[in-house]
C-alpha cells in the first residue's frame, strides 16, 4: 500500500473505535441544501471580492480582498471535489452533477475533463 493509503486505514480504525456505526452514517449523510448554501456563500464572497479589488484603488485596501476572493477560488476545488464523489445529491443526476462540476471548475481552472467519473 501507499504512504496514504496506509494512514486512511488507520484513519478509518481510529474513528470506527471512537464512533458508533450510527455516528459514522450520519457524519457521511449528504446535505444538498448545506452544500448548496455553501456554494451560495462562497460565490457570494467571490463576487463581492472581485467588486472590493476593482473598487478600491490603494493597494492596501484591495489586497485582504484578493486573498479572500483566492481562498473563494481554492474552495471551488473542494466543491469540485464533492461533486467529483458524487457527495452532493441524495439521489444521483448526472446532468445536474456535470453542471455544478463545471461551475466549480471553471473558477478554479481544473479541467473537469480530467476526472473519469465525470469524463
Amino acid at each position: 500500500m501507499t504512504y496514504w493509503a496506509d494512514h486512511a486505514q488507520q484513519l478509518k480504525h481510529e474513528l470506527a473505535a471512537e464512533l458508533s456505526a450510527e455516528d459514522l452514517r450520519r457524519l457521511h449523510a449528504k446535505r444538498p441544501w448545506l452544500h448548496a448554501l455553501v456554494a451560495f456563500g462562497n460565490f457570494a464572497a467571490l463576487v463581492l471580492a472581485g467588486v472590493a479589488v476593482v473598487h478600491f484603488d490603494r493597494w492596501y485596501l484591495w489586497v485582504p480582498f484578493a486573498f479572500l476572493a483566492g481562498f473563494a477560488v481554492f474552495n471551488c476545488t473542494v466543491l469540485l471535489h464533492e461533486v467529483v464523489h458524487r457527495a452532493v445529491l441524495n439521489k444521483s443526476d448526472d446532468r445536474l452533477y456535470r453542471i455544478l462540476g463545471l461551475l466549480y471548475a471553471i473558477p478554479s481552472g481544473i479541467p473537469l475533463r480530467r476526472y473519469k467519473i465525470l469524463g
